[in-house]
């Protein structure tokens, strides 16, 4: 299974679209041991949260042509058992 960190994007959303395969969403909940994202000078980013799990998030799959709406500030993660396409926007926060 490949899995990415779960992220809380403060100053964007994500909008997901499914080309092709399935894949595995968490959205929701809450950050497990949080940290901020820091730049390659070692600053942190504070409106970039990662941590390698969610809590009490709802779970949904993506097959294609499915579309998901993550909210900025909205905890997710995905992950897929084989290959998945996806298109993603990132809507600023308004």
């Amino acid at each position: 299974m490949v899995s990415n960190d779960a992220e809380v994007h403060a100053a964007e959303g994500d909008l997901w679209y499914c080309l092709e395969g399935e894949v595995n969403f968490i959205y929701g909940g809450e950050l497990t041991e949080p940290w901020f994202v820091k730049d390659k000078e070692g600053n942190e980013n504070k409106n970039e949260q990662r941590a390698k799990e969610i809590k009490g998030g709802a779970e949904t799959v993506l097959k294609p042509g499915d579309w998901l709406w993550v909210a900025p500030g909205e905890p997710h993660q995905h992950n897929c058992e084989k290959t998945a396409r996806l298109v993603i926007i990132k809507v600023p926060k308004t």
